[in-house]
């Protein structure tokens, strides 16, 4: 399936299913994002700040 079609058997489904699909394409990007940057080493915990 090409995504022109597949774009277009979306916008047939009702709203609500819409935003169904919406919010799970946007966790499963979000999920890929979070998980492809590292932490990084030089932020200090709050128990490391000077009070």
């Amino acid at each position: 399936m090409t995504l022109p079609e597949l774009q277009k058997q979306v916008l047939q489904l009702p709203t609500k299913e819409r935003w169904h699909l919406v919010q799970s394409v946007l966790a499963s990007i979000q999920q890929e994002t979070l998980s492809s940057i590292p932490l990084s080493p030089t932020l200090e915990t709050l128990t490391d700040l000077d009070p």
